[in-house]
């Protein structure tokens, strides 16, 4: 009896703290590709934006900040150098955000694991869906094998004008500057 009544318990507080954790609210399916990159309308924030990562700095700065351009209607960042050694040992990572962090978007919320923050990046590049997310975890990615990446080549769209915008990742490596 008590181990039923245990049970009970541990399902109700289990059930209840799923709720905390923080899901899409549509399945993504099918991958994106860059033209639904394009294809998608783009808005600029009311804020600059920047993406701290483990190899440069996570400090907010003028090299990790992306510039708006408004006939693309995205945010780009050209030739994040990821040669060198990584700030600390927890993985291959960035983060967008704003200047001051009170605006940060990711898949996942801070405190989730990195294999709930992590995409791999494609020979031609991915596209991710972000949402704004209070306190938003580090996002972490892989390369191919041997694929002699040396910088990232980042685009980021805005693709809703809310409070808590979505939006898209597009990223691509290469192997010298552009």
């Amino acid at each position: 009896m008590m181990k039923s009544y245990l049970l009970f318990v541990f399902s109700i507080f289990f059930i209840s703290a799923c709720d905390f954790h923080y899901t899409f609210s549509e399945t993504q399916s099918v991958p994106l590709s860059q033209q639904d990159f394009v294809n998608s309308p783009g808005f600029k924030l009311d804020y600059e934006v920047h993406i701290p990562n483990s190899f440069t700095s996570w400090k907010p700065s003028p090299e990790n900040q992306l510039v708006y351009i408004p006939k693309t209607q995205s945010y780009i960042l050209k030739n994040l150098d990821i040669t060198g050694q990584q700030i600390d040992s927890w993985g291959a990572r960035f983060k967008i955000a704003s200047a001051d962090w009170a605006h940060e978007f990711a898949f996942a919320k801070a405190h989730d694991t990195p294999e709930q923050s992590k995409f791999g990046i494609k020979q031609d590049g991915s596209v991710v869906k972000l949402k704004q997310i209070f306190y938003a975890s580090d996002i972490y990615f892989e390369l191919p094998i041997n694929s002699h990446a040396q910088y990232l080549q980042v685009e980021f769209k805005v693709t809703s004008d809310t409070e808590q915008p979505d939006a898209l990742l597009y990223i691509y490596f290469t192997d010298s500057i552009i």
